[in-house]
């Protein structure tokens, strides 16, 4: 019984740090748990990766945008979204995948993207001015544009210290 009982309090020990070990950073409660990833509060940028839209034969028009970290859904509902300045028609879907990085705009079946590509020259903008990542941070760039149906359009990672650099410049007015 006296040999196990060091065994257990050290298994004890080393299983509790691992438990309060997202809470712990610099002596902040500064991460979360999100469908099993630690995400840190605030801080870092939030931006697009990728824009594709399709609609292949009797299918759906559907536009899907990739981000670099999990967003909050409720920064992104179909009356948040603007397609080319409007906003996108009712009906339409908004679905996530499971890590909560990629957004799917499914078109109702009667919205014929086709027949509304033609009417704006083939070319589409998509804007998502209120979106935030999981942990509260705003997306960097909110308007996109010059896309085009059943092609991909990737974006590169803004530069941070540049984002960092606008954003207290924006604070401080001096």
């Amino acid at each position: 019984m006296s040999r196990r009982f060091p065994a257990a309090a050290a298994l004890f020990i080393f299983l509790s740090a691992g438990m309060y070990a997202q809470y712990m950073m610099d002596g902040h409660y500064s991460a979360m748990p999100y469908h099993g990833m630690r995400m840190m509060k605030g801080g870092g940028i939030f931006y697009v990766r990728k824009i594709s839209s399709e609609q292949k034969g009797n299918e759906r028009f559907r536009i899907d945008i990739h981000f670099n970290v999990p967003i909050d859904p409720r920064t992104v509902q179909p009356d948040r979204i603007l397609l080319n300045g409007t906003s996108l028609p009712s009906g339409t879907d908004t679905i996530f995948n499971k890590a909560g990085t990629v957004l799917r705009l499914q078109f109702p079946e009667e919205y014929d993207g086709t027949a509304f590509l033609k009417s704006t020259g083939q070319s589409f903008s998509v804007s998502l001015p209120d979106a935030k990542s999981f942990n509260g941070t705003p997306l960097t760039v909110k308007q996109f544009g010059g896309m085009y149906c059943g092609k991909d359009c990737s974006f590169m990672e803004p530069d941070y210290e540049e984002h960092e650099k606008k954003d207290h410049e924006q604070e401080d007015p001096d």
